[in-house]
């Protein structure tokens, strides 16, 4: 079996993402928590628009064959 998760979905709500991950290790769950992900969005660096670009040409293709084959997308951009 695979888990698929996204890091926006952590960053956005890191308790209920981590609480998939144990389920589906088979753990128990966490109780609320602020330190989970605190400091996450804090350390996002930037990136020049021109070499986003030019990674999202390259790994299209590969995104959309992974989002067929797990039978989920992300919003990646």
């Amino acid at each position: 079996k695979m888990l698929f998760l996204s890091s926006e979905d952590l960053i956005k709500n890191p308790l209920v993402t981590v609480n998939k991950a144990l389920k589906f290790l088979e753990l128990k769950k966490l109780k609320a928590n602020k330190k989970i992900g605190q400091n996450w969005e804090e350390n996002q660096g930037t990136m020049e628009s021109k070499m986003r670009q030019e990674l999202q040409k390259i790994f299209e293709p590969h995104n959309q064959d992974l989002f067929e084959l797990i039978g989920e997308k992300f919003d990646w951009k």
